[in-house]
């Protein structure tokens, strides 16, 4: 009987045990998943701030301000920021996405976040925040704890707000880490060492501007920088502010120079002439290219300017003063002068047709002949545009308009050379020929023909010296001054041609 009983307090006994049991063990169970969800949190949060350290300048570059940039946890893992095999999701089949934010310029945020999966309590929400630290945090509901809302994400034990506005918010139940300021983080900023410290290149590093107080800085060997600012004008008494030999760069707010000695070169490494490309170039002095001195070997009387072998413009080649054009030539092959032209040897134009214009008159040539061709009168004139005279082998014209000589050209007066002709100078246009010195009218021409017979015959026919045929010139008397029988031949007649 007393064994019975003892069971069956035992039996009570452990009935009033189990509850409790299950309850330790449920409750081990939450924050075992809790804890591992933390330390997931955390893993990621530092492996943020690892990524940032090494690609802040790309991603300050990159991300843009006020904006976000996702990064793959495998790229996190493939660069060691993670540990191999970290998977993207927690306990709560959430998955994990990491963000880098800019906030202000140069200031960089890490942001993690959980999405998607179970939602969480609002108890495990804040025990894991807690149990992740300062960093952790997690979306409340709205009007949790009084005040909060979900528009929000709020660190462990309210250690920090953050809005979700304009960032990715995941949602009631889920959590979100913030790693402020994570490109301005380093584990030693309080020394800058003087040696190296292995696998720590951060100790021989300066994270801010290095004032060294109007003091010199000695005895380096190379400098590497991306830019040096120099105080301009001559500091210290000394020409500008880098000094390489006894030659100084120069300058001022406005101006650079480099002050030499002598010569100053543009070269490769190897000594070598280099090339120099500049907007616009000012020169005090003369230009030698190609070898050539710039003042030695120009023509006497010349100022220079450049001296070289060839010059080849794609535009315009002009001389003038003052922005004013006295003469150029374009690349098309126009040129103008503006005031003569000094040809020395001779002027060549290989397309025929007008090569040379003054006015509306132009100078016309092809490969046979060459004309004067004007709307007008064409005149032989000498410098002073007295009438000169016209000197030919063969001429052909239309009409010939003689003078008077000056009004000289009467029967009598005396002229010259023999053989010119010139109008009567009373205005009748009687022709005077110079004869012997003395002005005359020129003897009647007389010509003759002999025609065909009038039985065919041509055996005896005689054509008209000046015409060419059987008949006379124009202005002339055409007489038939005797008949010729020719026998069977029939007749014909012989013909005279007389000035009327």
């Amino acid at each position: 009987m007393s064994s019975l009983i003892g069971v069956m307090v035992a039996t009570l006994v452990a009935l009033m045990i189990l509850p409790r049991y299950f309850g330790m063990v449920e409750n081990g169970t939450t924050q075992a998943i809790r804890a591992t969800t933390a330390g997931q949190f955390q893993a990621l949060l530092k492996g943020a701030q690892k990524y940032i350290d090494k690609h802040a300048t790309e991603l300050t570059g990159s991300v843009p301000v006020g904006g976000t940039s996702a990064i793959d946890i495998a790229t996190l893992v493939a660069e060691n920021d993670l540990p191999p095999g970290f998977g993207t999701g927690n306990p709560y089949r959430q998955t994990w996405q990491v963000y880098v934010r800019q906030p202000a310029t140069g200031t960089l945020d890490a942001l993690v976040e959980s999405t998607g999966g179970d939602t969480l309590s609002g108890r495990d929400s804040v025990a894991i925040a807690s149990l992740t630290g300062a960093q952790g945090g997690f979306v409340p509901e709205d009007g949790m704890f009084g005040s909060m809302s979900s528009g929000n994400a709020y660190g462990a034990s309210g250690s920090w707000q953050l809005p979700l506005g304009n960032l990715p918010n995941p949602g009631v139940g889920h959590l979100v880490g913030l790693l402020a300021s994570a490109n301005m983080t380093t584990d030693t900023t309080d020394y800058l060492y003087r040696d190296a410290v292995p696998n720590h290149p951060e100790l021989n590093t300066m994270r801010t501007a290095l004032s060294m107080g109007g003091n010199d800085i000695t005895n380096a060997n190379n400098v590497n920088a991306t830019r040096g600012i120099f105080n301009g004008g001559n500091p210290n008494g000394g020409y500008g502010g880098v000094k390489v030999g006894s030659a100084y760069l120069y300058g001022d707010d406005t101006n650079a120079a480099i002050r030499a000695p002598d010569r100053i070169f543009m070269q490769h490494y190897d000594g070598s002439p280099a090339d120099l490309s500049a907007q616009q170039g000012f020169f005090g002095g003369n230009i030698g290219t190609h070898g050539y001195d710039p003042v030695n070997g120009l023509p006497n009387g010349w100022g220079g300017g450049v001296h070289s072998f060839d010059g080849y413009f794609e535009g315009t080649v002009a001389a003038g003063s003052g922005g004013a054009l006295a003469s150029y030539m374009n690349s098309s092959g126009y040129a103008r002068i503006g005031d003569h032209l000094d040809i020395q040897n001779y002027a060549w134009v290989a397309t025929p047709g007008c090569a040379y214009n003054v006015g509306t008159a132009c100078l016309f040539g092809d490969n046979t002949n060459a004309a004067v061709r004007t709307p007008g009168t064409v005149f032989m004139q000498h410098g002073d545009g007295s009438k000169a005279d016209f000197n030919a082998g063969n001429a052909d014209f239309t009409t010939v308009n003689p003078g008077t000589a000056n009004g000289t050209a009467w029967p009598g007066n005396g002229c010259s050379p023999t053989g010119a002709i010139a109008a009567k100078a009373d205005g009748s246009g009687q022709l005077l020929s110079c004869m012997a010195g003395v002005w005359r009218i020129p003897p009647a021409q007389v010509s003759g023909y002999v025609p065909t017979t009038t039985n065919g015959w041509t055996n005896y026919n005689v054509v008209n010296n000046i015409t060419g045929t059987y008949s006379c010139p124009a202005g002339t008397a055409d007489i038939g001054v005797e008949t010729i029988w020719y026998g069977n031949g029939g007749f014909s007649q012989l013909h005279l041609c007389s000035a009327q």
